[in-house]
């Protein structure tokens, strides 16, 4: 193996560089345990890790360096891992024999990777009993606390052929603000796995040549953990999954706690979620800032591989909806599942509907103690749901949720019907439906 084709470019232009000299003699087996600061350079490459390495210095690795790894065998980084690659003149990272090595990893606080021209390839390779989404070729676990941790600087990078996620970042680990032109491609998991706390870290780059083209989101930990969690998801040219079988939660903006947390997300941003998923909003404290545009909608909807009516929860809403809160030009396709956690807020579907939960469900569902004042859904498509269109369970004015937004294939009420005021329901509350 030499030291391969390039990991990215600068652009046209460019002066002309020297390549890389080919490889010649044994090069250098490193031990184990690194203690001391070291640069491995070109000119002893390749540099062999049949076991391993873990770094508790600054090891710094020189353009045109090529570093060897053990099958199934890590580097972990507790110090700090530099590759200085050039465009031209890459640093790569590949396999010592045929078996895949494991990753780049760092559990430690205060380990961080920073990686400029390099290719990363041929690891990812499951440790013994660890499920595939819990491994990547590039590993970091943040430390516990509120605060998201930049640890992870990647500057014209590819990863190439992980036998896992390309990337994954646990807790709060996150990309550097910096962070630009990551290449993932061949990865049997997903390109990058991420914690939603630090989502907004994702940089440009090229994310769509992997069999599972998306984004997974983690959601162990929720918007509104932090002291003021602002998250913004950004058109990386790839869909964003939420939920995976490692998961219990949906994606949950505010939990109740008076943090203040607000998910923005682009224009033409389209977000999948898994069986039994949901986008949950609690206010006042949660916001929601989902403004798509006419010719760039946001999309919610299933992510399985052929998509039905019921797929997934919906997005609900919980306490009061924020004043900044604002759900314009979306489409919410095969949501509307059934809850059986949810309870009868509105005064729900005619009594023939099959079960409860179905007549309290919606692709979007208002379980608010406060009613709102005004609609904050506009020019929004919601189509195939399982339940209704807009289940408004709420007590009082019954806002219109209707006018403005279209409806397609809603099984039950385009929007069910609030709480009175005063008395009780009526034996056959308006529910309008499709032809």
């Amino acid at each position: 193996m030499g030291s391969g084709a390039g990991a990215g470019g600068d652009g046209g232009g460019a002066a002309e560089v020297e390549p890389c000299p080919e490889l010649t003699g044994d090069g250098t087996t490193h031990d184990i345990y690194v203690t001391k600061d070291e640069t491995w350079t070109a000119a002893d490459s390749p540099h062999l890790l049949p076991d391993g390495a873990v770094i508790d210095a600054t090891v710094t690795i020189e353009a045109c360096a090529v570093v060897r790894v053990g099958g199934h065998m890590d580097i972990a980084v507790g110090g700090e891992l530099v590759t200085l690659g050039e465009a031209g003149r890459e640093v790569v990272i590949e396999r010592l024999e045929d078996a895949p090595w494991g990753s780049i990893s760092s559990t430690t606080a205060g380990g961080t990777l920073d990686l400029a021209h390099t290719m990363v390839r041929g690891g990812g390779g499951l440790r013994a009993n660890v499920i595939p989404q819990q491994e990547g070729m590039i590993r970091i676990e943040g430390e516990p606390g509120l605060a998201t941790e930049p640890r992870l600087r990647l500057r014209h990078v590819a990863l190439v052929d992980s036998e896992t996620q390309g990337v994954l970042l646990l807790r709060n680990a996150a990309f550097s603000e910096d962070s630009t032109d990551l290449s993932v491609r061949g990865a049997s998991g997903y390109p990058i796995a991420i914690g939603v706390r630090a989502a907004g870290t994702v940089p440009v780059g090229a994310y769509d040549d992997n069999p599972q083209a998306k984004i997974l989101l983690g959601t162990a930990e929720r918007l509104g953990e932090g002291d003021a969690d602002d998250v913004t998801l950004h058109v990386r040219g790839v869909p964003y999954q939420v939920g995976e079988v490692t998961d219990t939660l949906g994606l949950e903006v505010g939990i109740g706690n008076g943090n203040a947390a607000s998910l923005t997300i682009e224009p033409g941003v389209e977000l999948q979620f898994a069986k039994d998923r949901g986008l949950s909003v609690e206010g006042p404290d949660g916001v929601l800032n989902a403004v798509g545009g006419a010719a760039a909608p946001i999309v919610f909807t299933s992510a399985a591989a052929t998509p039905a009516a019921g797929d997934w929860l919906g997005l609900s809403f919980y306490g009061a909806v924020a004043g900044q809160t604002k759900l314009q030009h979306a489409v919410i396709s095969f949501a509307g599942s059934e809850n059986t956690g949810a309870r009868s807020f509105s005064c729900g579907t005619p009594p023939a509907t099959p079960t409860l939960q179905q007549q309290t469900m919606g692709a979007v569902y208002l379980a608010l103690d406060t009613a709102p004042t005004t609609s904050f859904i506009t020019s929004t498509l919601m189509s195939d749901s399982a339940s209704n269109g807009v289940d408004r369970g709420y007590t009082g004015a019954a806002i219109d949720f209707a006018t403005g937004n279209q409806f397609e294939r809603i099984a039950f009420c385009v929007q069910t019907e609030p709480k009175p005021e005063l008395g009780a329901c009526s034996a056959q509350p308006a529910c309008p439906m499709l032809e």
